[in-house]
Protein backbone atom coordinates (compact mmCIF):
# COMPACT_ATOMS: atom_id res chain seq x y z
CA UNK A 1 0.00 0.00 0.00
CA UNK A 2 1.27 3.63 -1.09
CA UNK A 3 2.32 5.28 2.01
CA UNK A 4 3.42 8.68 0.85
CA UNK A 5 2.22 11.56 2.37
CA UNK A 6 0.24 12.53 -0.48
CA UNK A 7 -1.20 9.11 -0.06
CA UNK A 8 -1.95 9.57 3.70
CA UNK A 9 -4.04 12.93 2.82
CA UNK A 10 -6.11 11.34 0.31
CA UNK A 11 -7.13 8.77 2.34
CA UNK A 12 -7.81 11.30 5.27
CA UNK A 13 -9.70 13.32 2.57
CA UNK A 14 -11.87 10.14 1.35
CA UNK A 15 -12.88 9.26 5.31
CA UNK A 16 -13.79 13.54 5.63
CA UNK A 17 -16.31 12.70 2.93
CA UNK A 18 -18.06 9.37 3.61
CA UNK A 19 -18.46 11.39 7.67
CA UNK A 20 -19.96 14.18 6.16
CA UNK A 21 -22.36 12.21 3.68
CA UNK A 22 -23.09 9.69 6.83
CA UNK A 23 -23.75 12.99 9.09
CA UNK A 24 -25.75 14.61 6.34
CA UNK A 25 -27.99 11.26 6.47
CA UNK A 26 -27.82 10.26 10.28
CA UNK A 27 -29.84 14.09 10.40
CA UNK A 28 -33.60 14.71 10.94
CA UNK A 29 -35.59 16.11 7.47
CA UNK A 30 -35.61 19.65 8.54
CA UNK A 31 -31.55 19.66 8.38
CA UNK A 32 -31.04 17.40 5.48
CA UNK A 33 -32.83 20.38 3.39
CA UNK A 34 -30.43 22.88 4.09
CA UNK A 35 -27.67 21.31 3.23
CA UNK A 36 -27.80 21.78 -0.28
CA UNK A 37 -29.25 24.44 -2.69
CA UNK A 38 -33.06 24.67 -3.17
CA UNK A 39 -32.35 23.18 -7.16
CA UNK A 40 -30.42 20.19 -6.17
CA UNK A 41 -32.92 17.56 -5.03
CA UNK A 42 -31.59 16.96 -1.49
CA UNK A 43 -32.79 13.18 -1.40
CA UNK A 44 -31.16 12.23 -4.15
CA UNK A 45 -27.97 13.93 -3.49
CA UNK A 46 -27.98 12.41 -0.09
CA UNK A 47 -27.96 8.18 -2.30
CA UNK A 48 -25.50 9.72 -4.54
CA UNK A 49 -23.01 11.34 -1.73
CA UNK A 50 -22.83 8.13 0.39
CA UNK A 51 -22.95 5.38 -2.76
CA UNK A 52 -19.73 7.00 -3.84
CA UNK A 53 -18.04 7.30 -0.63
CA UNK A 54 -19.20 3.92 1.32
CA UNK A 55 -17.97 2.69 -2.05
CA UNK A 56 -14.21 3.90 -2.42
CA UNK A 57 -13.73 3.78 1.42
CA UNK A 58 -15.02 -0.29 1.54
CA UNK A 59 -13.11 -0.70 -1.81
CA UNK A 60 -10.11 1.30 -1.15
CA UNK A 61 -9.74 0.60 2.43
CA UNK A 62 -12.16 -2.35 3.25
CA UNK A 63 -9.36 -4.27 5.21
CA UNK A 64 -8.59 -0.81 7.31
CA UNK A 65 -11.78 -1.08 9.02
CA UNK A 66 -13.36 -2.87 11.91
CA UNK A 67 -15.96 -5.55 11.22
CA UNK A 68 -18.64 -3.26 12.88
CA UNK A 69 -17.61 -0.48 10.86
CA UNK A 70 -17.70 -2.64 7.37
CA UNK A 71 -20.98 -4.55 8.09
CA UNK A 72 -22.66 -1.22 9.49
CA UNK A 73 -21.37 1.01 6.19
CA UNK A 74 -22.54 -1.95 3.76
CA UNK A 75 -25.80 -1.91 4.95
CA UNK A 76 -26.04 1.68 4.90
CA UNK A 77 -24.94 1.53 1.70
CA UNK A 78 -27.19 -1.58 0.88
CA UNK A 79 -30.25 -0.03 1.72
CA UNK A 80 -29.78 3.15 -0.33
CA UNK A 81 -29.25 0.97 -3.19
CA UNK A 82 -32.36 -1.16 -2.64
CA UNK A 83 -33.95 1.77 -2.34
CA UNK A 84 -32.66 3.42 -5.65
CA UNK A 85 -33.16 0.45 -7.65
CA UNK A 86 -36.56 -1.61 -6.73
CA UNK A 87 -38.93 0.27 -8.48
CA UNK A 88 -41.66 -2.71 -7.36
CA UNK A 89 -40.99 -1.84 -3.77
CA UNK A 90 -40.31 1.85 -3.75
CA UNK A 91 -41.98 4.20 -6.00
CA UNK A 92 -40.52 7.58 -7.14
CA UNK A 93 -42.15 9.29 -4.30
CA UNK A 94 -39.77 8.47 -1.95
CA UNK A 95 -37.35 10.64 -3.51
CA UNK A 96 -39.10 13.90 -2.90
CA UNK A 97 -38.75 16.55 0.13
CA UNK A 98 -41.72 15.30 1.85
CA UNK A 99 -40.86 11.98 2.04
CA UNK A 100 -37.32 12.45 3.62
CA UNK A 101 -39.31 13.43 6.84
CA UNK A 102 -42.28 11.08 6.52
CA UNK A 103 -40.83 8.13 4.96
CA UNK A 104 -40.16 4.93 7.18
CA UNK A 105 -37.43 4.12 4.87
CA UNK A 106 -35.54 6.95 5.51
CA UNK A 107 -36.02 6.60 9.31
CA UNK A 108 -34.31 3.68 8.43
CA UNK A 109 -31.61 5.00 6.87
CA UNK A 110 -31.05 7.31 9.26
CA UNK A 111 -30.47 4.62 12.20
CA UNK A 112 -28.35 3.14 9.82
CA UNK A 113 -26.24 6.03 9.17
CA UNK A 114 -26.37 6.65 13.05
CA UNK A 115 -24.83 3.16 13.60
CA UNK A 116 -21.92 3.86 11.10
CA UNK A 117 -21.37 7.67 12.86
CA UNK A 118 -21.18 5.56 16.18
CA UNK A 119 -19.16 2.36 15.10
CA UNK A 120 -16.41 4.69 13.47
CA UNK A 121 -16.39 7.00 16.67
CA UNK A 122 -17.44 9.96 14.87
CA UNK A 123 -18.75 12.76 17.22
CA UNK A 124 -22.52 14.57 16.65
CA UNK A 125 -22.00 18.09 17.42
CA UNK A 126 -20.05 18.73 14.53
CA UNK A 127 -22.06 20.13 11.23
CA UNK A 128 -21.83 18.25 7.98
CA UNK A 129 -21.84 21.43 6.27
CA UNK A 130 -18.73 22.79 7.72
CA UNK A 131 -17.18 19.63 8.00
CA UNK A 132 -17.03 19.47 3.76
CA UNK A 133 -15.92 22.75 3.82
CA UNK A 134 -13.10 22.16 5.78
CA UNK A 135 -12.72 18.98 4.25
CA UNK A 136 -12.15 20.61 0.73
CA UNK A 137 -9.84 23.38 2.53
CA UNK A 138 -7.46 20.95 2.99
CA UNK A 139 -7.11 19.19 -0.20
Amino acid sequence: MDESPDAERRRAWHYRQLKWSVQALALRAPEQLVLFPDFVATADELAMELDHWAALVLQSYGKDLSGSQAADLKALHDKLATMSRDRAEFDADLWTESALGSSVHWQEVRALAVAVRDAFGWSVESEPRADLAAADDET
